[in-house]
C-alpha cells in the first residue's frame, strides 16, 4: 500500500499560497502516477471521506478517461466535470459539497 498524505486541504478551503499549490501538484502527479501504474487498488480519503475524496475520485476518473481515449486513438479526448460530478453524486449524496471542490476539479484538468 502507498499512502500519499496532503495535509494542505483543509474541509473548507482550498490550498492557497505557492507553496500549497506546487504541493498539491506534486502529491497529484504522485497519485496519478500510481493510479496509472499499478494493478493495485487504491483508496482515497478525508478526514470527512466526502469532498475532498469525491474531487480526488473525480479528478482520477476523468484523467483515466483521458488516457483511454487517447489510447483508443482519439484525436480530441473530451470530458465534462459537471457530467461526472452529476454522475457521482446519483451514487453518492454530497461526495462533492463545496464550491472550493468544484474549484479544484478546473484548476487541475
Amino acid at each position: 500500500m502507498v499512502q500519499i498524505n496532503f495535509t494542505g486541504w483543509t474541509d473548507d478551503a482550498f490550498p492557497s499560497g505557492d507553496d500549497a499549490m506546487e504541493s498539491l501538484k506534486l502529491a497529484l502527479h504522485d497519485y496519478m502516477a500510481y493510479l496509472l501504474s499499478s494493478p493495485d487498488k487504491v483508496m482515497v480519503h478525508c478526514s470527512m471521506g466526502l469532498g475532498k475524496t469525491g474531487a480526488m475520485i473525480a479528478w482520477a476518473h476523468i484523467i483515466i478517461q483521458l488516457h483511454a481515449q487517447k489510447n483508443a486513438g482519439v484525436e480530441d479526448p473530451k470530458f465534462s466535470i459537471f457530467s461526472t460530478i452529476r454522475r457521482f453524486t446519483s451514487q453518492r449524496f454530497g461526495i462533492i459539497w463545496t464550491k472550493e471542490q468544484y474549484f479544484f476539479l478546473y484548476e487541475f484538468m
